[in-house]
């Protein structure tokens, strides 16, 4: 059945058939005037208008990132950049690389004279070098805003165990130090050595003076680097908690 305005032809109404996307069942035209009865059901006009409004929408809104909405945003309460190192925070670490550095470089350079000992301390001292070193490069630079993680956590978490280790290396080197008092060597004419020792305990540790002293010195740098690490443990959990 064709839908005629009175007196003319077929309908050619864009809302009504001229409009290929809507369903050919639709129960009445919605030509203004059909057989000289306005339309009453509005069903085609309705879902015209519905039609051009998604489209609309589509038009305008902007497609969803997924890598926007399946990860969450970083976690940082340390600025980035060179303001971080106007922080507190930011001079501990400074400071945790640059007195770090000294304990490994003291230790490596007093040839290692106890490795059973001293053999964690260096190990310690490198691992937790390279971590300060590679985590200050972060902020600096500002790449750790490209990283969906918590790094409040994460700071308090790494300054933790470096913390638990560092102390530990600083027990070591101390008892390395201190197992030396009342121990000599004298070196004799002909090339040989002769120990002379009057140990205040049953475990003793034979250096040379300039062994020693560099001993002393790594002793009181690993003790500062300590200090360093549970302040920025402290910091990074008033951080976390907030």
């Amino acid at each position: 059945m064709q839908h005629r305005f009175p007196g003319s032809g077929p309908c050619t109404c864009p809302t009504c058939f001229g409009d290929t996307r809507l369903p050919r069942n639709l129960p009445r035209c919605c030509c203004p005037l059909f057989d000289g009865v306005p339309c009453t059901g509005g069903l085609c006009e309705a879902e015209s208008q519905r039609r051009r409004s998604e489209e609309e929408s589509e038009m305008t809104e902007p497609a969803a990132n997924p890598a926007a909405t399946s990860f969450p945003a970083p976690t940082l309460s340390l600025p980035l950049g060179l303001e971080v190192l106007r922080t507190y925070s930011g001079v501990l670490i400074c400071l945790e690389i640059l007195f770090g550095g000294l304990v490994w470089i003291l230790v490596a350079s007093s040839n290692v004279p106890v490795p059973l000992l001293q053999g964690w301390v260096m190990f310690v001292a490198i691992f937790t070098f390279i971590l300060s070193s590679a985590y200050l490069t972060l902020l600096v630079t500002g790449l750790a805003d490209r990283f969906a993680t918590d790094w409040n956590f994460l700071d308090v978490f790494y300054h933790f165990v470096a913390f638990l280790f560092y102390f530990s290396a600083f027990v070591l080197e101390a008892a390395t130090t201190a197992a030396h008092v009342g121990a000599q060597v004298v070196s004799l004419q002909n090339g040989t050595t002769m120990c002379i020792t009057n140990p205040q305990g049953n475990i003793f540790t034979v250096l040379t003076d300039r062994q020693y002293s560099i001993n002393v010195a790594a002793t009181v740098f690993a003790f500062v680097v300590t200090l360093c690490y549970s302040g920025s443990l402290i910091m990074g959990f008033r951080r976390w908690m907030v």
